[in-house]
């Protein structure tokens, strides 16, 4: 018995020493039934005079807890006399926990532990067709908190997402088991309400309302007093998907915020502006295509042995009619919602490749450029044409192009995304997996993903100098990657320690305010 056998188990050597094993520490299974003698994989070894192994065992500490591990026993002999068996064994709990932690990526928010949009939409769609067969009435509500923005500007990330979060176990306490909450991004929440009628559901917003503004969030020290904006879908006969019923919580999700806040809005097919209508996210996109009303910025990606800038990422901006910048998370959204997506992808593509093409190229001194593209774009033939044209204008463009798709969108369209990374490859542009992590339940996709880079999803390495789980997840992450011969970049870098244990950890390039906010001008900063 050596010394790390003594101590995962937390006996001592002389408890263990000339005593039967199997009685003191693999007495039990995993459902709490006593593990039969002559089942004992070390046992068997002896019986049969073959190794064994068993890659999900159980075996007990002394102080009664359960290990999980993988063991292998190997049979010791003399003149074909067994006299025993070597055991080894492995203690799985930190890689059964991360499998679980990786699980759960696809499905849940990381930040407020509920479902995620994708998640959400999809038993949303289940909600839709269950209620329409068997006529159980059924609400949507989109809840948004009022003046977010200028919350997480003054109180910083952290505090906003605290506030999410206290926001989620509000909510909560008002459902029941057969109702469902799920994050939809910024401050909107979607809740599905199953079984109530109309009214019953109205009155549980009312309600709510009136909650969340007599509660008291304690927010850096302080206490912070918020308000929620609600719109309300009833499934209609004519609703036939989830799509088409979050299309209509928006809209009254967005009437009830320009009613002044802190409002309730159901959503009517008479009364209600029609969806071409100004304030509207579709005509405000196709307004702001049809005006060239959007701008890129630039921002640099570092390697983190050097700190010298590898690559430039070209992030999109709306400008709105009073001049300012809307983020891309404020309306990347509805443009795939409404088809207008792989426009934006377009516009974005022939933006770089005129930059490249006005001798910036030469003054970039062997830098890229990385451009995000949606899955949608995957099977776009005109964004293809556009690559090849520049290409036979000038073949040195494309070796300046990275582009970015979401590890979301690759699983989702991976024959898609395999044909589209192939075929653009031929060209000369790399690919880059963005938000690694953030959705995979299977790793399996990556052998046939042909991409350069993994680009570590931003919320694994926010809180890393400070939460296990994130520096376990990553650098389980960096291993995957190295293991497959490709480079990882940390996206939301910000400060010095997380540069420190990302460089312990191999990370190749790094992300974030720490090394530069994205900026207008490329070539001056």
């Amino acid at each position: 018995i050596n010394r790390a056998a003594v101590r995962m188990l937390g006996y001592s050597r002389k408890e263990l020493l000339g005593k039967e094993i199997h009685p003191i520490i693999h007495h039990t299974d995993h459902h709490d039934q006593p593990y039969r003698h002559e089942d004992c994989p070390l046992n068997q070894a002896i019986k049969s005079g073959k190794p064994f192994t068993a890659v999900d065992e159980i075996f007990w500490r002394k102080d009664g807890t359960p290990i999980p591990v993988e063991l292998s026993a190997t049979i010791m002999k003399q003149e074909d006399k067994v006299l025993g068996a070597v055991m080894v064994f492995r203690d799985l709990t930190e890689i059964k926990k991360i499998k679980e932690q990786v699980a759960n990526l696809s499905n849940y928010d990381l930040v407020t532990g509920v479902y995620n949009r994708r998640r959400f939409t999809e038993e949303l769609q289940m909600t839709v067709l269950h209620s329409k067969h068997f006529g159980i009435p059924s609400t949507l509500l989109l809840l948004e908190v009022d003046s977010y923005k200028a919350i997480n500007s003054t109180l910083g990330q952290t505090a906003a997402d605290k506030l999410l979060i206290e926001l989620v176990k509000l909510i909560k306490m008002g459902l029941k088991e057969t109702d469902l909450i799920g994050f939809l991004g910024g401050s909107e929440f979607g809740i599905i309400l199953q079984g109530p009628t109309r009214q019953q559901a109205l009155d549980w917003a009312e309600q709510l309302l009136a909650v969340i503004k007599k509660h008291d969030f304690r927010l850096n020290g302080d206490y912070l007093n918020i308000t929620v904006s609600i719109g309300i879908a009833h499934i209609e006969p004519e609703v036939n998907d989830a799509e088409q019923l979050l299309v209509r919580g928006e809209h009254a999700l967005f009437q009830a915020r320009e009613q002044g806040f802190n409002r309730t809005q159901v959503y009517y097919d008479q009364g209600m502006a029609p969806m071409e209508a100004p304030w509207g996210w579709e005509y405000r996109l196709r307004r702001a295509l049809e005006k060239e009303q959007f701008k890129l910025q630039f921002q640099p990606i570092v390697d983190l042995q050097t700190f010298e800038v590898e690559t430039y990422e070209a992030l999109i901006r709306l400008i709105d009619d009073d001049g300012q910048l809307i983020q891309p998370g404020a309306f990347l959204p509805w443009a795939e919602r409404y088809g207008l997506i792989v426009e934006l992808d377009r516009w974005v593509l022939k933006k770089v490749l005129a930059f490249l093409g006005s001798n910036a190229k030469g003054k970039l001194k062997g830098k890229s450029l990385s451009i995000n593209i949606s899955g949608h774009t995957l099977a776009d033939r005109e964004f293809k044409r556009i690559l090849e044209e520049s290409m036979e204008r000038e073949r040195t463009i494309p070796s300046f192009l990275v582009f970015e798709i979401t590890e979301t969108a690759a699983v989702a369209n991976l024959a898609e995304a395999r044909d589209f990374v192939n075929c653009v490859t031929r060209l000369g542009p790399r690919f880059s997996l963005d938000d690694f992590g953030a959705g995979f339940s299977s790793l399996n996709y990556l052998k046939h993903l042909p991409v350069d880079y993994l680009k570590i999803d931003g919320n694994f390495i926010r809180e890393l100098t400070s939460n296990k789980v994130d520096q376990q997840l990553v650098k389980f992450m960096v291993e995957v990657a190295k293991g497959l011969n490709k480079k990882t970049v940390a996206e939301f870098v910000e400060n010095e320690q997380t540069v420190r244990l990302l460089q312990e950890y191999g990370v190749d390039y790094g992300q974030g305010y720490y090394f530069g906010k994205p900026e207008d001008d490329l070539l001056g900063n």
